[in-house]
């Protein structure tokens, strides 16, 4: 079992991936990376889990196995983050990516292997030439909601807040659970103080956190 930097494993990782239904809809969780930061692919990692505020934890992906990562790319023109992974995977599998925001997230299906994509500005994957079939699509309305609630919720705490600012972001989880994969989202406030010191802040109130599913 994965441990956390203290060198412990938090109980909440192994109740991530055991129950993820409860796990996230009691609390929120933000991606953080410590591999493949300066590629377009990612790959094979190790989900741990940290505590970081009130209800809300920490999955940073580590060197290691098990679980998977692929980033978050950037590009004037827009960009792709991709990751391969071998469809056999066992129940509390985790696939995370980097923060979104206004970026969607595709699955294909090609044979016996899942190719993870994360579309920056939800356009770069058009006229990608991507393998298999399309089974699971998760456009910016379906995590963030079409009522534009975490630029409201941003704005106010930073009307009401004079020493620090808030941004929103998105935070897809895939997990392998009950012979299926589900999508899970936590939308959070990141929250900067003028010291530069950073906490996260959950939704109030918590919009629907699994978003998709598909079959394994």
């Amino acid at each position: 079992m994965a441990q956390n930097g203290s060198g412990t494993t938090h109980p909440m990782e192994a109740r991530l991936r055991v129950d993820p239904d409860s796990a996230f809809a009691e609390n929120d969780f933000v991606v953080d990376s410590k591999v493949y930061t300066g590629d377009s692919s990612g790959g094979s990692c190790r989900i741990l889990c940290n505590e970081i505020g009130s209800k809300v934890f920490r999955l940073t992906a580590d060197p290691g196995q098990g679980d998977w990562f692929f980033p978050y790319v950037w590009t004037t023109e827009g960009g792709v983050g991709t990751c391969e992974v071998p469809a056999g995977q066992a129940d509390g599998t985790i696939i995370a990516t980097g923060a979104m925001n206004g970026c969607s997230l595709q699955v294909n299906r090609s044979h016996d292997d899942l190719f993870f994509y994360h579309d920056t500005n939800s356009v770069s994957m058009s006229g990608k030439l991507a393998p298999g079939e399309v089974v699971a699509l998760v456009e910016p309305a379906q995590y963030a909601g079409t009522d534009d609630l975490g630029a409201a919720l941003s704005a106010e705490y930073s009307r009401r807040h004079s020493t620090s600012a808030a941004m929103f972001e998105h935070h897809l989880v895939t997990i392998r659970a009950g012979g299926v994969w589900k999508v899970y989202c936590s939308s959070v406030l990141r929250i900067q103080s003028s010291d530069n010191s950073v906490r996260y802040q959950s939704f109030k109130p918590k919009p629907t956190k699994l978003v998709s599913l598909f079959p394994a």
